[in-house]
């Protein structure tokens, strides 16, 4: 912890923390071990009503392990109870269904949070802009209904380019340099992402967190890519850091009649 201390009077907080933290061991999944929690928070509860969150930070094989014997045997019956889930979410679409459905024969959905601490930053809408890494994405993508019907809708997104987007109700693209730092102008600690996640979850407030609808409506996209990928040996097509993207998205556009303004 000491290398991430750096707020005010962190020593101090830390202290209080600690001394409110318990340690004990147990395996994934082993009923004994949770009825030992359970046990041990009802001791703390000290008979009052009081609510539980459980992090579930394992491995994504001992998931299901940790899930199942945690509905069994360590839920309160005196309050609420929320499961906060870490990524990945499956490794397909047939392997995310299953372990949606395991886990809701076990809780309800408003009890399950899927975190993600990317979808808590202040930033998410800005960091294509921010990040200098190369990654890009370009797609033609149909809608499967009678009004869409041979339509195609071209995406592309991408980091690492010659262009950044300005502030503005439009899409324009240019280079600014900007200087914001909330703890220099309003003088107060801004928390990072997983505290902004975590108070979410304390609160109930799930809109940050990738509901089950969600999580199927992006594997049904991706599954078909990264299966093709697999079967093709496809490799990914290089880009030079702030150049103009990979050759083959203008072949993809031309193919459709399109090029885009900014090009």
């Amino acid at each position: 912890m000491q290398p991430r201390l750096t707020m005010e009077n962190c020593g101090d907080k830390i202290d209080a923390f600690l001394s409110r933290t318990c340690y004990l061991n147990g395996g994934y999944d082993n009923r004994e071990g949770m009825l030992k929690l359970s046990a041990l928070m009802e001791h703390i509860e000290g008979g009052f009503e009081a609510n539980r969150i459980f992090s579930l930070s394992v491995p994504q094989e001992a998931l299901l392990d940790v899930a199942s014997t945690l509905a069994i045997c360590a839920q309160t019956q005196k309050g609420w109870n929320r499961i906060i889930i870490e990524k990945p979410f499956g490794f397909d679409a047939l392997s995310s269904h299953w372990l949606t459905k395991a886990l809701l024969s076990k809780f309800q959905v408003k009890q399950l949070y899927r975190i993600d601490h990317l979808l808590g930053r202040n930033l998410i809408e800005n960091l294509t802009v921010l990040s200098l890494t190369p990654t890009y994405f370009a797609a033609v993508l149909y809608i499967d209904n009678a009004r869409w019907d041979g339509v195609p809708f071209l995406i592309k997104a991408g980091m690492g380019l010659i262009k950044h987007s300005l502030p503005g109700l439009g899409l324009q693209l240019d280079a600014s340099e900007l200087n914001l730092l909330y703890k220099d102008k309003y003088n107060a600690e801004v928390p990072d992402s997983y505290e902004h996640l975590l108070l979410d979850v304390i609160d109930g407030d799930n809109h940050l967190f990738m509901r089950s609808d969600e999580l199927t409506a992006a594997w049904n996209i991706l599954n078909p890519v990264l299966q093709e990928i697999d079967k093709n040996n496809i490799a990914p097509e290089l880009y030079e850091l702030g150049g103009r993207g990979p050759v083959g998205a203008y072949y993809l556009w031309a193919k459709h009649g399109v090029q885009w303004t900014e090009d």
